[in-house]
């Protein structure tokens, strides 16, 4: 009996051996692959305005962006994004490959990329926006397209919406939101109301990751991920405030003044704008700069920085057209405070600077009148004929910074590493609507 039925499972196991093992499931590899090719060609194609792509790359690290896109069937994307100024759509080659699963590349460069490029922004040294721009496809979910992410550390599914004529034409308008508070921190602030109390939270933006800290107990600290949209600004993670959970803040046109601004059950919270903050508005890091012993202002740092005004780096670094200075220090010690103004003549670098006396008080730092002349190691050089704009220049440079510190500089910590290392702030006049961000070196 036993021997009959080794025969027959014998038997029965050859017969199945004449079929490829592919064709127990219906279809080939190659087959199975085409099939889910043309699906996701079928769904990336079927809608008339595209696709939004509402990215958040890291949401422990950075805010969200969003990309639009426009696919045909010949392999091109048309591609815009709020990620930085360049708006304009552009077009690109993506391909869809077997790897895990089907997966979607966008195979030439176009906007997506910037968030997986090592060396954009180039403060975060070498790491990028930790973005990527290959998904593996996963089907829909109602009318969204599912995808995958591969890097592990940020795995995560993400989701193609269908895209609206009016999202290709106001993308713009969501950078500037988010522009408007990157470059303003120090003006606009966070306010809770909650059972009829109020509490105030100075903010920092950094790469789109918000960081709330409370103006009356800084250890109280609160911090998401941003992304602008065209109702007002998304939260991920949501935002706990005094118990109650924020996934966003709708912008208020009809409020006075109008703000961001949401409620749920008795909780209330807002972002404002002033143009005079009051001190239970504003941050303490002022009183960090007792432990600062240097401001450096590099040329290349403040020409780049977001916060940095116009007028600022005109009135300050520029000379003319072919020519700026390199660097300006502003070094404290013993209650004394020097300005100097760095400029290379031709192989040779010299200072010409200012000493002052310096305080720290009602939340701003002052500066004030020069104890004597303007002075130089190489006063000489400086004086020399052929010399005259870059030292008056540099005379004018020091006394600009010495007037918007007249009245006081608001002082904030713009929570961001220059080299991965030094700690920057923003400094901006009580009395005069100018700033400007320096890297701080802390004392010995």
């Amino acid at each position: 009996m036993k021997k009959i039925l080794f025969v027959f499972f014998l038997a029965t196991f050859v017969s199945c051996q004449k079929n490829e093992p592919e064709d127990l499931f219906g279809k080939t590899p190659a087959e199975r692959f085409e099939q889910n090719k043309n699906e996701l060609l079928a769904a990336l194609t079927a809608s008339e305005q595209g696709w939004k792509l509402s990215y958040f790359t890291n949401s422990e690290t950075f805010g969200g962006y969003t990309l639009l896109m426009k696919f045909d069937r010949n392999g091109r994307v048309e591609m815009t994004s709020d990620i930085g100024e360049e708006f304009g759509s552009t077009q690109s080659q993506y391909t869809i490959q077997e790897a895990q699963g089907t997966l979607l590349v966008f195979s030439t460069y176009n906007h997506i990329h910037k968030l997986g490029d090592p060396q954009n922004p180039s403060d975060l040294n070498g790491k990028g926006l930790e973005g990527e721009f290959q998904f593996i496809y996963y089907g829909k979910e109602g009318n969204k397209l599912k995808f995958r992410t591969q890097r592990k550390d940020t795995e995560q599914f993400v989701y193609f919406e269908p895209a609206t004529a009016q999202e290709w034409s106001t993308m713009q308008n969501l950078w500037g939101s988010i522009e408007a508070l990157g470059s303003e921190p120090i003006r606009h602030y966070f306010k809770v109301t909650a059972n009829g109390n109020v509490e105030n939270y100075s903010l920092s933006l950094s790469h789109r990751y918000l960081t709330l800290t409370s103006t009356s107990n800084s250890g109280k600290v609160l911090k998401t991920g941003v992304l602008p949209t065209t109702e007002g600004l998304k939260f991920n993670p949501p935002l706990v405030i005094e118990g109650k959970t924020f996934t966003e803040l709708p912008w208020d046109n009809n409020a006075s003044p109008a703000r961001y601004i949401a409620t749920v059950e008795s909780v209330t919270a807002e972002i404002r704008f002033t143009r005079n903050p009051t001190p239970d508005q504003l941050s303490n890091d002022y009183a960090e700069l007792n432990n600062i012993s240097q401001l450096v202002l590099l040329n290349s740092y403040v020409k780049e920085a977001p916060q940095t005004s116009d007028l600022f780096y005109n009135t300050v670094f520029k000379i003319d057209d072919t020519k700026s200075f390199s660097r300006i220090d502003i070094i404290f010690q013993r209650g004394i405070c020097g300005i100097f103004v760095e400029y290379n003549f031709g192989g040779t670098s010299a200072s010409l600077y200012s000493v002052s006396t310096f305080s720290l008080r009602d939340k701003r730092l002052f500066i004030d009148t020069p104890l004597r002349d303007l002075s130089s190691s190489n006063m000489t050089l400086w004086q020399k004929p052929e010399n005259s704009a870059i030292y008056a220049k540099a005379q004018q440079a020091i006394y600009a910074i010495l007037a918007l510190s007249r009245n006081g500089l608001y002082v904030k910590n713009l929570q961001t590493k220059y080299g991965n290392r030094f700690d920057t702030y923003l400094f901006q006049s009580y009395s005069i609507p100018i700033k400007f961000p320096a890297i701080a070196v802390p004392n010995r």
